[in-house]
């Protein structure tokens, strides 16, 4: 289904299940018509140790859901009934750092009486080729032009 040979969309959202399926079913349907229905066996039922440990699992998840929901209606009470407590220390994110200690070891060095102008590198032109050529492919059999022989 498409358009062989070329790199061409089908459209928008298409794909197998919209395109070709409803071909393949019509297809299907008449093929299908004289054809006999098979009947498959029914699959085996779960054992009862796998039955036993899939419930076992499913009580652990269902107290786990339970102790998770306790705990959060704790925190969640804590939260609430806890007042903060006020003191006359800022918190850490309030406190700044002083300036570093000053050095008298080597002098400031003069100002610059004329403005710093930063340097920017303009990019280099593009540089273009001529555009080559493909030689031609021949086409037929693979392997040299020599006779079979």
């Amino acid at each position: 289904m498409g358009y062989p040979g070329r790199k061409r969309p089908l459209g928008n959202e298409m794909t197998g299940g919209v395109g070709a399926l409803p071909f393949f079913i019509d297809f299907m349907k008449d093929y299908l018509k004289d054809k006999p229905k098979e009947d498959f066996a029914k699959p085996t039922a779960m054992p009862e140790d796998m039955k036993e440990l899939f419930r076992q699992r499913q009580r652990e998840l269902q107290a786990e859901r339970a102790q998770f929901n306790e705990d959060a209606a704790k925190t969640e009470e804590d939260q609430t009934t806890a007042t903060p407590t006020t003191t006359g220390e800022p918190k850490l994110e309030q406190m700044t750092l002083p300036p570093p200690p000053k050095t008298e070891e080597a002098p400031p060095p003069p100002a610059r009486t004329e403005p710093v102008t930063p340097h920017v590198d303009s990019p280099p032109p593009a540089v273009t080729r001529p555009r080559e050529v493909d030689p031609t492919k021949k086409k037929g059999k693979k392997g040299g032009d020599e006779p079979p022989g």
